[in-house]
């Protein structure tokens, strides 16, 4: 995976690179004291064996961060076709899997009450386990739910942009506000590289990190 670390107002050689903002927490929370792994919370609508790059690209991802020694991750996802096996072969003590539920059909308005489920799960996790820092692979609702937990919890966040989330809410009337809002209050944004999230940097707040990526 190759990968790529601005920042609005500051020089790219000061940024953290992608691995050490998810392993280290720079941008996104520091390690905790006395050595003890950073507890990273994964929430994400669909994970593997559901079928998509973004999917293969986190469990990648989060798998070589827990080997790497510093890191657990909890993944908050929900279940799909296949998932019991998968997560009877993924699961460790450092890499948790935990589904409710199914994954959002759409972000039309009438699917938003589903997404209360989640954010009580999450509530609930991040209540009971004290993350350092909170992922979000979505926009909706799972942004929108690492926000909320900030504002509860002071638990900062790191929020992936795959590009489709801009277009997809310019359509309605609201969401493009609540979408900035959730970008601007993130403390890293990691934009899969593609032309279609260029849009992407001019979202994010001049204090938070911007971390391009593209899925390998």
């Amino acid at each position: 995976m190759e990968t790529a670390a601005v920042a609005a107002g500051k020089e790219e050689s000061h940024v953290p690179n992608l691995e050490r903002t998810l392993s280290e927490g720079e941008a996104a929370g520091p390690f905790r004291a006395g050595g003890q792994r950073t507890k990273v919370l994964l929430l994400t609508d669909a994970f593997l064996p559901h079928a998509g790059g973004s999917r293969e690209y986190y469990y990648n991802i989060y798998r070589e961060l827990v080997a790497l020694g510093s890191s657990e991750v909890t993944v908050l996802t929900k279940k799909v076709p296949g998932w019991q096996e998968f997560d009877r072969n993924a699961s460790t003590r450092s890499f948790r899997i935990q589904r409710r539920f199914k994954p959002l059909a759409s972000w039309k308005y009438h699917e938003l009450p589903k997404g209360i489920v989640p954010f009580l799960q999450a509530l609930w996790t991040t209540a009971k386990n004290s993350p350092d820092v909170v992922h979000a692979g979505d926009l909706y609702p799972q942004g929108l739910i690492a926000y909320a937990l900030k504002k509860i919890f002071g638990t900062p966040y790191v929020i992936y942009c795959h590009g489709e989330e801009i277009t997809q809410t310019d359509c309605y009337r609201h969401q493009p506000r609540v979408r900035n809002g959730i970008y601007r209050y993130a403390d890293a944004v990691v934009a899969i590289r593609s032309s279609r999230n260029n849009n992407c940097f001019g979202l994010v707040s001049p204090q938070s990190a911007f971390i391009r990526s593209r899925q390998a």
